[in-house]
């Protein structure tokens, strides 16, 4: 009997022990744990971490990150200005077990050199760009007028500058040098000051076109419809860009613009009048009838050989140089400040320019003429008139026979790109002055005697 009994006690404990469960035998692992660790340990390089399922991960510097998924792991070092970066390492993370990522890096200085920039003349103050091909651009300076740059790597190093109005700088606006251990390394940018552009013309063929926009036209306005035949019949001596203060001081006198480099700007701050009283003194200038009679009021001979500012209409034969798009080279796509392939090339407006520019600077139209679309906005002859294009005579028109204000064309350096388009019209208070408005002048083309007559 006692040893049956003794046998079930022992089948018994036996199943317990099968069956419940055992505190000495826990579940096994199923995370790791991943160490950064940077060597030297005070050096503040940066790592990034990725692994299994998207994880991912940055950090500066070491440190212990737990529980982590099982899989392949993968880390890049960034760089630390003077240091060596270690290469990218990749190692698999085993549940319950720790992987260490170790970066070495080795202080390795690069050798350094110094550069002096020197602007000639001293009155120039450029902003200019120093950029050190290390790769990095960690080691690139920026500044304005003269400086001396200690501590530049040595190598290649290429000076930018910016180019200013009234000046020419040097071709093609950089420089590249190698800068050698030691070396005092110094870069001149010598701007010479523009000669004042003379006055000159080109002639304008009289013709036939289509003034205003279509109505689909990105940016039209209503005041620009609608489209219409006009004929003129004049051919046209047009000023191949807009009058200069060089140029008035040289028809007026005094010195309007003081700076030698306010010289090919376009003349701005004139009224409507003062214009007018430009194109008179120029034609007496060289001794030609005046255009205008000026008694209280400014009356208009057409027949007369003098300067004058051209009509509306003929503004507009000329800009357009025989196109019917937007843009006197073709169309126009960004309306706004963003720079347009097209306009860019032809045009300052508020997407290259924030001042003014010296006059030419930029490509002609087609006729030769410089400026039509930007830089300083032009006076017309035309009174202003909201529904003038439709009862716009065909042929020479000239604007409404009375009015307040007077045309301007051409858009100017802080319009927004739609305003410089050819069809585009404004206006403006003729006794007044605005610092964008200038204008240019034209007469009629004499024609050329032909035969044996006097």
């Amino acid at each position: 009997m006692r040893r049956i009994l003794a046998l079930v006690a022992m089948a018994t404990t036996f199943l317990t022990g099968c069956g419940g469960d055992d505190p000495g035998d826990p579940d096994p692992p199923t995370t790791g744990t991943v160490i950064v660790a940077i060597d030297p340990p005070t050096l503040a390089a940066g790592w990034s971490l990725t692994g299994p399922n998207g994880y991912a991960n940055a950090g500066t510097g070491g440190v212990q990150l737990p529980d982590l998924e099982p899989g392949g792991y993968d880390i890049t070092w960034l760089p630390v200005t003077d240091w060596t970066t270690p290469l990218p390492q990749s190692q698999t993370l085993v549940a319950g077990e720790t992987i260490t990522f170790t970066a070495v890096y080795t202080y390795d200085p690069l050798p350094l050199g110094t550069v002096t920039v020197v602007i000639e003349p001293d009155d120039v103050w450029p902003d200019w760009v120093l950029k050190v091909e290390t790769g990095d651009g960690a080691h690139d300076r920026s500044g304005m007028g003269d400086a001396t740059l200690l501590d530049v790597p040595t190598g290649a190093v290429t000076l930018d500058w910016e180019e200013i109005p009234g000046w020419s700088s040097p071709a093609p606006g950089y420089v590249t040098r190698t800068l050698a251990e030691g070396q005092v390394l110094v870069l001149t940018i010598d701007y010479t000051l523009l000669p004042a552009w003379p006055m000159e013309f080109v002639t304008v063929d009289a013709g036939a076109f289509a003034m205003g926009s279509p109505a689909e036209e990105p940016g039209a306005s209503f005041v620009e419809w609608p489209r219409h035949d006009v004929t003129l019949t004049r051919d046209l001596v047009v000023s191949v860009a807009e009058i200069t203060n060089a140029q008035w001081d040289e028809v007026m006198g005094g010195a309007r613009e003081p700076s030698p480099t306010a010289a090919n700007l376009p003349v701005t701050e004139v009224t409507w009048f003062e214009a007018v009283d430009f194109c008179n003194a120029l034609s007496l200038d060289e001794g030609l009838m005046p255009a205008y009679t000026v008694d209280g009021d400014v009356s208009w001979n057409p027949d007369a050989a003098g300067y004058r500012l051209p009509t509306e209409a003929e503004w507009e034969y000329f800009a357009r140089a025989g196109t019917s798009t937007a843009l006197s080279a073709g169309e126009l796509v960004e309306l706004e400040c963003e720079p347009d392939p097209v306009l860019a090339y032809y045009g300052w407006t508020c997407a290259n320019a924030s001042v003014k520019q010296p006059v030419r600077s930029l490509y002609p139209n087609d006729r030769g003429l410089y400026d039509v679309h930007g830089n300083a906005a032009e006076f017309c002859w035309d009174y202003y008139g909201e529904g003038y294009y439709d009862v716009s005579p065909a042929v020479d028109p000239a604007g409404p026979a009375t009015g307040t204000y007077r045309i301007v064309r051409g858009g100017f350096y802080t319009a927004w790109n739609g305003a410089c388009r050819s069809a585009s019209r404004t206006w403006r208070t003729p006794g007044l002055t605005n610092a964008a408005v200038g204008f240019r002048i034209v007469r009629n083309a004499v024609p050329e005697k032909s035969g044996g007559g006097r």
